[in-house]
């Protein structure tokens, strides 16, 4: 927590202050409830780490968006269906090697199976055409906290950390000597434009449910008997788990109905995952 109030204080201190949206709106925090959306659940969370991999697509529109700022498809903005908003993500082209920085400032796509929305500036560095394009995403972690700690309302009762060096008084009549000082802001101007990598080739399957213990995924298995899923066991001993997923799918339309009929066997979780 004490690492978390350094960044934002240093960031309201003016080392990096974070910029107004290109909107002209000022942005509010927000992470949300649960909602129903393509026939699943959602649960937003905060996550200020880790990557997903799945497929985007266009999410066209000029609109108000989940934070309050407004979508421009000329902006280099995106959707997702539960990330804290705003957030900072890289966006990985997995075809080509192509990736981009967005900032997540709207919930979506609407389409089911879909992990990412971009708008039209975004798609187009991305090379995301009208289809569905495979991707990782991974969040901006420094960013992304930084956002947060500057835009969330304050927590009631907590002070604010300190906003330069921390000195000592020394007892002796000695004069005073730095201790610490606050950690350095994060640069929050995002780089403009794609960035070329390497390609990173992986197929897509369906992603079914995870469970502590093997029973529970061969009986999901037996529901979903006719996509020929498999059971797929990671980490050891009490920490092992088990999922269940289906695949690989030559063609994403493929996937879709996979994905249509998981749900209506009613594994609201399955989801389009690249590996």
């Amino acid at each position: 927590m004490l690492w978390r109030l350094l960044i934002g204080a240093g960031v309201l201190a003016g080392c990096t202050p974070v910029p107004a949206p290109e909107s002209g709106r000022a942005a509010v925090y927000t992470v949300g409830g649960p909602y129903e959306a393509g026939g699943a659940w959602h649960y937003p969370a905060e996550r200020f780490g880790g990557q997903q991999t799945g497929l985007a697509v266009r999410h066209p529109g000029t609109r108000l968006a989940a934070d309050r700022e407004r979508w421009d498809d000329t902006r280099s903005v995106a959707s997702h269906p539960t990330l804290q908003l705003p957030s900072v993500v890289r966006v990985t082209n997995l075809d080509t090697g192509t990736s981009i920085v967005v900032r997540v400032i709207d919930r979506g796509p609407p389409e089911p199976g879909r992990l990412i929305g971009l708008s039209a500036q975004a798609a187009d560095w991305l090379g995301v055409g009208q289809g569905a394009v495979p991707v990782r995403v991974m969040v901006d972690g420094l960013r992304s906290q930084a956002l947060a700690d500057t835009l969330a309302p304050p927590t009631p009762g907590l002070m604010a950390a300190p906003r330069a060096a921390v000195l000592r008084e020394d007892l002796s009549g000695r004069p005073l000597v730095q201790t610490a000082s606050a950690p350095a802001a994060p640069d929050l101007a995002l780089p403009a434009g794609p960035q070329p990598g390497p390609p990173e080739a992986g197929r897509i399957y369906l992603r079914a449910s995870t469970f502590g213990q093997r029973r529970y995924a061969e009986m999901q298995a037996q529901t979903l008997q006719s996509l020929r899923p498999a059971i797929t066991a990671d980490g050891r001993g009490r920490a092992e788990t088990f999922t269940v997923r289906a695949g690989p799918y030559a063609r994403v339309a493929d996937a879709d109905a996979a994905l249509d009929q998981a749900r209506r066997a009613g594994v609201t979780d399955a989801q389009i995952v690249v590996e």
